[in-house]
């Protein structure tokens, strides 16, 4: 369709009730116009010609002269130039039932227009039919044009009618056959009618004033559910010369009826008429239809005026065509400003998907070549540059797209030979993370959808062959891996399901032996960390509750232990000055196997001959340790001298000048058996203890005592402490 300009709506769209209004008279001709004495008058030029002699009125330099038998006005190039009391230059008035058609007979050139003296506001006005006819000439120009209450029928010759109001108006229906019609309104409608207008020959030009049709026929409803019927009708070889074709409105509500109207719509607009007029054509020209020329150059066209179009377009029989500068019909690609246009062989515009050679197109309504992205039927197309349809893969605007064959954009999923792509509503390629009916897909940088592994970044995902992004354990060939909810890899220690595993930097689950992180693990067939004791081959490993191999001390059931940097539990030999047994558990509070003591927290410590240390309740010497009793705790003192170990009351007593204290039992080394047994007879409660070290011991009490000097208190305190010796000596243990 041509570009057109398009009409203003609001303010100055018609009002239904003004246009009603209108149509049937009421603003322009007072209704008393019709009241008037006797049977009826007929003012021409401000007389009432029946009583005119011979019926006969001077106008100007020619006459009117009406046949009362005929009803027949004829003007004989008549000016009219003084109305009557209304302001007509032709008026009838009649009381009673509606008067006869009133004929006017042209002949001459006849006008109607305001004279010197007296003002016409209106042309002609009649209550009943008008008819038109003959072969002269008429013209009008005042604020009102024709009107009658019912039919009006122009026959003959030529009228031009110019004003404010509508030019030609009629109650009922518009009938013209061979007649030149040219009216126009500088304010209201050229042409209206309350019912049909219709046109079998001659030509029409009708121009309304802004905002308002050409032509427009009005009709009500006459039943529920009956649909408007266009009011305009052309002849069979007539068409409006620009285009326009005649449309009709929905019913709309005015008052008390519903109505509808008809008119012509600009060239080229489909569908309805708009109840405000916005499509309605402000100048309609009727005629017959032109003829199509062809000699030695091209075609033409030829309107009925011999005339024909120069570099412009034409709406003909439904089609759009150009003419050059020489009056030629154009054919092919046709550039107007920036705008390019195809018109096929025929010449016609065309409009949507076209074809010229191996390429497609796309034409808007407008005829304009289309470019870029075209919405058409809930599917989207590309245009080149060039208007040549996109197929194929489309880079715009920073993102790519798919084109398929047909040039319909796709979207969703897409393969492409062996690869598969997402496209989005919009159409453009997807890249990167798409989460898509709650399954996670990877589309890589050039848009093919990721399978098997797949680096995004420092992680690795695994995309099945689907393309879905694995989660969980995964097991590949005889390898197993596992995927974090997030779809990454797992590398070294991860639990799951309350386990410790490991895996390699490559993913692969371990088994057996493993070493992430610096640390060493030992995998069971499963892949589960192993925990707690190992025995591999002939050493022996620990592993702790997070799997990680045990190296250096460590403390498990209350022991330690201490492997070396492979792991391997250590046995029976010295750690720094710790010791550990055959078990690998660390000596605490006694003799090593070799006779070194270590006390309560496996140090070993350290004796010299005269040496006498605590660990705890123990005492501990050189060659032995014993427990002591709680209750000796700061009771008792001890005194070492070579190969002689003294263990005192802790407080002293005067005896004369001498301080003294009980003596609790001693312990005692000689060089032989003989004098071991011979002193052990002389102590108090001696007891043998055998050979140790190379040296026989002897304990016992001394049969002196000083207890008699100490308080009844400390008396008691020293007897128990007497009776503690025996256990006492029972717990000690030689190196």
């Amino acid at each position: 369709m041509k570009e057109t300009e398009e009409r203003s709506k609001g303010p100055k769209a018609v009002s239904w009730r003004l246009a009603a209004a209108v149509i049937f008279g009421s603003l322009l001709f007072s209704t008393t116009a019709m009241a008037a004495e006797g049977d009826g008058e007929l003012w021409v030029n401000g007389q009432n010609i029946l009583e005119a002699e011979q019926n006969t009125v001077p106008c100007g330099a020619g006459t009117a002269v009406y046949d009362a038998s005929r009803h027949v006005l004829t003007l004989n190039s008549a000016v009219i130039e003084t109305g009557n009391e209304d302001g007509n230059g032709i008026s009838v008035k009649y009381e009673g039932e509606t008067p006869a058609d009133l004929t006017i007979q042209l002949a001459g050139n006849s006008r109607i227009q305001a004279g010197k003296e007296a003002q016409i506001t209106g042309g002609i006005f009649s209550p009943g039919g008008i008819i038109v006819q003959g072969n002269g000439a008429l013209s009008i120009e005042a604020e009102n044009g024709i009107y009658t209450a019912e039919d009006l029928r122009l026959k003959g010759g030529s009228i031009t009618v110019k004003t404010k109001e509508p030019a030609l108006q009629a109650e009922q229906d518009i009938g013209i056959e061979g007649v030149s019609v040219v009216a126009h309104s500088s304010e209201n409608m050229g042409i209206c009618a309350g019912g049909a207008i219709t046109v079998k020959s001659g030509s029409v030009s009708a121009k309304g004033g802004p905002g308002m049709p050409g032509v427009a026929a009005r009709q009500t409803q006459g039943t529920e559910g009956e649909e408007p019927e266009l009011q305009i009708v052309l002849d069979s070889g007539y068409a409006e010369r620009n285009g326009g074709e005649a449309a009709v409105s929905d019913w709309f509500q005015e008052g008390e009826e519903t109505a509808a109207w008809s008119s012509f719509v600009n060239p080229g607009e489909k569908g309805k008429l708009s109840p405000d007029f916005g499509n309605a054509m402000n100048e309609v020209r009727i005629e017959k239809k032109g003829s199509w020329i062809k000699d030695r150059i091209g075609w033409w066209y030829q309107f009925q005026d011999k005339s024909y179009p120069v570099n412009q377009w034409k709406y003909i029989d439904r089609q759009w065509y150009y003419f050059n500068g020489s009056g030629y019909m154009a054919t092919g690609w046709l550039k107007k400003g920036n705008t390019w246009y195809y018109l096929k062989p025929s010449g016609a515009m065309a409009t949507g998907w076209c074809k010229v050679g191996n390429t497609w197109y796309y034409l808007k309504d407008s005829g304009a070549m289309a470019k870029g992205w075209v919405l058409l039927d809930n599917t989207w197309y590309y245009l080149r540059g060039d208007g040549a349809m996109a197929t194929g893969w489309l880079l715009t605007g920073g993102k790519w797209y798919y084109l398929k064959s047909d040039g319909s954009m796709a979207v969703g999923w897409l393969k492409l030979g062996s690869l598969w792509y997402y496209l989005e509503d919009s159409g453009a390629m997807a890249t990167g993370w798409r989460l898509l009916e709650d399954e996670w897909y990877y589309l890589k940088s050039d848009g093919s959808m990721a399978v098997n592994w797949c680096k995004v970044g420092n992680t690795w995902y695994y995309l099945r062959s689907d393309g879905r992004m694995a989660t969980g354990w995964l097991k590949l060939g005889k390898t197993w891996y596992y995927l974090k909810d997030s779809g990454a890899m797992v590398t070294g220690l991860y639990q799951v399901a309350g386990k410790n595993y490991v895996f390699d930097t490559s993913g692969a689950m371990k088994t057996g032996w493993a070493k992430t992180n610096n640390i060493w693990y030992y995998l069971k067939s499963d892949g589960a960390v192993y925990t707690g004791w190992l025995r591999d081959g002939n050493t022996t490993y620990y592993l702790k509750e997070d799997g990680a191999m045990a190296t250096g001390w460590f403390l498990t059931e209350n022991e330690w232990y201490f492997a070396d940097s492979s792991g391997a539990m250590a046995v029976n030999r010295w750690i720094g000055n710790y010791y550990v047994g055959s078990t690998g558990a660390m000596h605490t509070s006694g003799y090593t196997p070799d006779g070194y003591y270590v006390d309560a927290d496996g140090k070993w410590m350290p004796l010299s001959e005269d040496d006498i240390k605590t660990d705890g309740d123990r005492l501990v010497t050189k060659y032995y340790y014993f427990t002591l009793p709680e209750t000796w705790n700061n009771r008792m003192e001890y005194f070492v001298g070579r190969g002689l170990w003294a263990f005192l009351y802790a407080d002293t007593v005067m005896d004369g000048n001498q301080k003294k204290q009980e003596e609790l039992f001693t312990i005692e080394a000689v060089r032989t058996e003989q004098e071991a047994r011979e002193y052990a007879a002389e102590m108090e409660d001696g007891r043998y203890l055998g050979q140790h070290s190379g040296l026989w011991f002897i304990a016992g009490g001394d049969e002196n005592t000083v207890i008699d000097l100490y308080t009844k208190a400390q008396q008691a305190e020293i007897q128990q402490m007497h009776k503690d010796v025996e256990s006492i000596l029972d717990s000690l243990v030689f190196r």
